[in-house]
């Protein structure tokens, strides 16, 4: 997704690898990261939750499965 909008590794932004999905939306909603990965399922379970807020964290584009 990233290198289809024209963004580059290491020219456009740096990579962190911060472990569980849960942890990269917490970090993003943190302000430890400015955009992150992770699945929209989890994503989901967690705005359901109350784990993130919403507000702070927004899917932008989502993938085609894995298989």
């Amino acid at each position: 997704m990233l290198l289809k909008a024209g963004l580059e590794a290491e020219t456009d932004y740096s990579e962190n690898y911060v472990g569980s999905h849960d942890a990269v939306a917490l970090a993003v909603q943190n302000g430890n990261a400015q955009v992150g990965g992770l699945s929209l399922p989890i994503f989901n379970a967690m705005v359901a939750r109350g784990t993130i807020d919403p507000a702070k964290v927004v899917a932008l584009e989502e993938s085609d499965p894995f298989p």
